[in-house]
């Protein structure tokens, strides 16, 4: 009797899928857009971030990264030490959420100062402004294009 972890279930997509490579591909566009943008945010100001093109292209990326972070709780992964594929949706969500990066990636996903402002805090107020500093992390999206690459070396 097989493992009910290994055996394929069909709404999981496997690491190993081109569908996979496909989407990571994307994520991996939309990291480098970010890398190139974010300097450019951080150096400009508002004067940058306000530019209509941006703020689509801005909820674009973060749209992408909120469906990756959705998709890792339905891609399967790789067991380093038994070489298994694991196809379970319990074991995909611990291991996502326990040796994963999903601390990580909804950190660097959310745009917490933009939604504080959006649900009423004063856009030059005190908490706005001390929110800012988590724009930062939007950095660790770049860390994606590593975890993708390794993932595939892996695969």
């Amino acid at each position: 009797m097989l493992d009910a972890a290994i055996v394929r279930q069909p709404h999981i997509v496997s690491a190993r899928s081109n569908v996979r490579f496909v989407w990571d591909f994307i994520v991996i566009i939309f990291a480098v857009v970010n890398g190139v943008t974010l300097p450019l945010e951080i150096a400009f100001g508002d004067q940058f971030s306000n530019e209509p093109w941006y703020r689509v292209l801005d909820w674009i990326t973060i749209s992408v990264f909120i469906l990756d972070v959705i998709a890792g709780f339905f891609t399967s992964y790789v067991n380093i030490s038994s070489g298994d594929e694991i196809f379970g949706m319990r074991m995909i969500a611990i291991n996502y959420i326990t040796e994963g990066t999903f601390l990580i990636d909804i950190a660097s996903t959310f745009p917490i100062d933009q939604l504080a402002v959006a649900f009423g805090a004063e856009q030059d107020g005190s908490v706005a402004q001390s929110l800012k500093i988590f724009g930062l992390l939007k950095i660790q999206r770049l860390r994606r294009i590593s975890k993708i690459i390794g993932n595939m070396n892996q695969t």
